[in-house]
């Protein structure tokens, strides 16, 4: 549980100050140039940005998700992209000695993912477990009465049905 609270917010944060960059570059753009082309200096950060944020709200659903091989799949792609732009900038960094937030936020970006791909395959397994180990449907308490199984799905049934009981 908490592996997964820190990717998102590592991964929330990261997204956000992607975003604020995307829009401190349109802002720098549209005040010195007056045109927001080439977009490639622009868009490519505040998508990246989008994108970081809704990986970190996805990070605090705790539902089963039915398409787990597609979410494994997503996330290992996911990481392999990041690792790439992640060691592109470092050799950036390290070639042209030259240090900016964007290179910063793509190093810090690849530990997100990797956190983000372990809770994928954690939670999964919890999901696994928690499968095998409880009944389909934990709501419903089963009452035997007289060889009978009933379902009781809420206290006011259960106690009617002891009274019942009880009386025969």
């Amino acid at each position: 549980m908490p592996l997964s609270i820190w990717s998102s917010v590592l991964n929330y944060g990261i997204g956000l100050v992607y975003a604020g960059l995307g829009i401190a570059i349109i802002t720098q753009k549209i005040s010195s140039e007056r045109t927001l082309f080439p977009l490639h200096q622009w868009l490519v950060v505040f998508v990246q940005g989008f994108t970081m944020a809704i990986l970190g709200t996805f990070g605090f659903r705790k539902q089963h998700n039915p398409h787990v091989i597609a979410l494994k799949l997503l996330s290992a792609l996911f990481v392999i992209y990041v690792a790439f732009i992640s060691i592109s900038s470092s050799w950036e960094v390290i070639s042209y000695n030259k240090t900016s937030l964007k290179s910063v936020l793509d190093i810090i970006t690849l530990p997100g993912a990797v956190l983000f791909f372990l809770c994928v395959l954690v939670e999964h397994k919890h999901a696994k477990l928690k499968q095998t180990s409880t009944r389909p449907q934990p709501y419903i308490h089963l009452c035997k009465v007289k060889g009978l199984v009933l379902e009781v799905t809420s206290v006011r049934m259960k106690m009617l049905l002891l009274s019942v009981v009880q009386e025969f």
